[in-house]
């Protein structure tokens, strides 16, 4: 008798101090996406908590087989202690939980995704939206030095996407 596979449900992680930008798929199926933001509080312990609720929060709601969060590999990202918590954090609790989980630094999950180019934040907005047109709209239209607010902001969706799809990728069933 054949067995039916059960798709596989990744929640994707671009961690951040102001924003979270996450993607959720079930196998290459875009369920889910968006940003959350972490405003309310300038303390850093106030961001650790929001971040922390936020990100178990997206964990307890998209139940994921397999959560990829991006590694923090600039200098600032990667010697933030609030930022390193966070993720220390997010691990143990997807792991508890059962969930596998995978780190990518975000020029190799470009790398992967891509095939060895080196696209720009644009381009790989683009090719995604190609994946899923759903998020056309979040684009950016202009060249990068004219980008505002609302560019930098969705471009946390499409980091997020690049790593499930470098996690894909690289995890062929």
């Amino acid at each position: 008798m054949a067995r039916i596979k059960k798709p596989v449900r990744i929640l994707a992680v671009d961690p951040g101090l102001e924003e979270i930008g996450f993607v959720v798929l079930e196998d290459r199926d875009l369920v889910r996406y968006g940003v959350k933001r972490l405003r309310g509080s300038k303390l850093s312990h106030g961001l650790l908590q929001k971040g922390k609720v936020i990100l178990r929060d997206l964990l307890e709601r998209s139940s994921p087989h397999v959560l990829v969060l991006e590694k923090p590999t600039h200098k600032e990202r990667k010697g933030n202690k609030v930022l390193r918590e966070l993720i220390a954090h997010t691990k143990m609790l997807a792991k508890v939980r059962g969930v596998k989980v995978y780190e990518y630094d975000p020029c190799d999950a470009r790398e992967r995704v891509f095939a060895g180019r080196k696209p720009t934040k644009k381009h790989v907005a683009e090719l995604i939206a190609s994946y899923y047109p759903e998020l056309s709209e979040y684009v950016p239209v202009k060249k990068r030095i004219l980008w505002d607010k609302k560019d930098f902001y969705w471009l946390n969706v499409f980091d997020a996407c690049t790593l499930a799809l470098a996690y894909l990728g690289t995890n062929k069933k």
